[in-house]
Parts: structure tokens; C-alpha cells; sequence
């Protein structure tokens, strides 16, 4: 029995009809996939989303950075907005 291949393009497709509301009864009608396969691309898509949001939650709530004064990129826009805030009240010097 031979495994079909598909591409990332038509994973990703397939797994955004099913997150549109469109039933895997009727994905695997109309594109002729597996259940099984179906299903494995919505858990792998599904983690990779988990990962990402991770890793960017990191990179700018957690991760501190000797550039920006050893502040997390959030902390350092804060800041920065919150002096220019002030600086435009006129409470500091600019």
C-alpha cells in the first residue's frame, strides 16, 4: 500500500476548512484524505500553535535583554511610553 504525500500548503488548507466549521465527514469526501491523516495534521498544527505562542510569549515578556537596559522587550516599550508620557507634561527634562 502506498502513502500518499501531501504538501505543508494543502495540510494547512485542509486544517483551516475544519477550523472554518467545515466537518471532517465532508473534508474527507471532497479531498479524499484519511480521517486519521486529517486529524494528525489538526494535533501537529495545533501544537506548532502552542509552540510559537510560547516561544513569543518568551521573547518578549521573559527573555531580558542587555541592549535594552536588561529589560524584557515589553518592560522596555512600557517605559519608553511612560517617559515620553511624562516628558510631554513637562514633569522631566527631555
Amino acid at each position: 500500500m502506498r502513502k500518499n504525500s501531501y504538501s505543508n500548503e494543502f495540510k494547512k488548507q485542509i486544517v483551516m476548512l475544519y477550523q472554518n466549521g467545515k466537518s471532517i465527514v465532508e473534508i474527507i469526501k471532497e479531498y479524499g484524505v484519511s480521517k486519521s491523516a486529517v486529524y494528525h495534521w489538526i494535533e501537529n498544527l495545533t501544537q506548532l500553535k502552542c509552540e510559537l505562542f510560547d516561544f513569543f510569549n518568551w521573547y518578549n515578556n521573559l527573555r531580558i535583554q542587555g541592549s535594552l537596559n536588561y529589560l524584557t522587550p515589553v518592560e522596555f516599550i512600557k517605559m519608553t511610553v511612560y517617559i515620553k508620557s511624562v516628558q510631554k507634561r513637562g514633569a522631566i527634562p527631555k
